[in-house]
């Protein structure tokens, strides 16, 4: 694949440079779990005896001379660590993160790290990965009550500028409350059934590849549509979507579902269109 190239092309400039002492891959890349593709992020950790030179070093390399977008940035003073990213034409991004203290590099890299190349002189023990590379915590039953009371009172913001008909406010309140609070609780719900021990990737990408066909087709039916005629019927599969999911995790976590208020917020949401 074309990440693959790219990463022997970045080895091979790097590696002949004596302030480069490892560099290693990190990210989805270097994780098993995850099913590749040529779009992947190349996320790179590179250990440096000297920062301000293998910035300009990387910069000057020619695989990132026709490149659309780069960034910068430094952290620490003097600097302790620093970032670059480029966004190549073939629509792969490619992420360094340098570090010249062996301690702060070791602690800050992924769990899943692959050696591309040790130019320190001395082996580096990367402690191989626990058979649990993504462990969140279940959540309490007071987490799970407060997301679903943010549930119920997003939705009624949602019907309420729906009422209104103020598209600009039902929009924003579906799209950047309502909806997050749902995506988290479907997130709950995968790693339940993974044993909390699942990585569904930045803003959920992967979540198509753990949920069930039919209950994927329910929940991404959940998305808003750019008119104020089908957010009523987005806002009742959304109502279903989290009953069905709130319900299963609930049982799963010995929880209590709180039957009556799902229920009062569906008699409001029917009693509220109907006015």
């Amino acid at each position: 694949m074309k990440n693959q190239v790219i990463i022997q092309e970045i080895v091979d400039y790097l590696s002949t440079f004596n302030e480069m002492e490892i560099l290693v891959l990190n990210g989805s890349m270097a994780d098993p779990n995850v099913s590749k593709d040529e779009y992947q992020d190349i996320d790179l950790s590179l250990l440096s005896s000297n920062l301000t030179s293998t910035m300009q070093i990387i910069k000057e390399f020619k695989l990132f001379n026709n490149r659309i977008l780069f960034t910068e940035k430094h952290e620490g003073d003097p600097f302790v660590h620093s970032g670059l990213r480029f966004l190549l034409h073939s629509g792969i991004e490619v992420g360094f993160s340098i570090y010249y203290n062996l301690e702060i590099f070791n602690k800050e890299i992924d769990r899943f790290v692959v050696l591309l190349f040790n130019n320190l002189g001395k082996p580096i023990d990367f402690s191989p990965p626990t058979d649990r590379p993504f462990q969140v915590n279940k959540p309490t039953i007071e987490e799970f009550n407060q997301l679903m009371t943010d549930i119920y009172w997003a939705t009624a913001d949602v019907m309420k500028g729906f009422k209104r008909d103020h598209f600009i406010y039902t929009k924003h309140k579906y799209d950047t409350v309502l909806q997050p609070k749902i995506k988290h609780l479907i997130t709950w719900y995968i790693r339940d059934l993974n044993d909390w021990n699942v990585s569904l990737g930045s803003h959920g990408k992967r979540i198509k590849e753990y949920l069930e066909p039919g209950i994927y087709e329910q929940y991404v039916s959940t998305y808003s549509t750019n008119t104020l005629d089908g957010v009523f019927e987005k806002l009742l599969n959304a109502k279903k979507t989290v009953t069905e999911i709130g319900n299963k995790l609930a049982d799963s976590l010995g929880y209590r579902f709180p039957e009556d208020q799902d229920q009062k917020m569906f008699e409001y949401l029917k009693s509220t269109y109907n006015k």
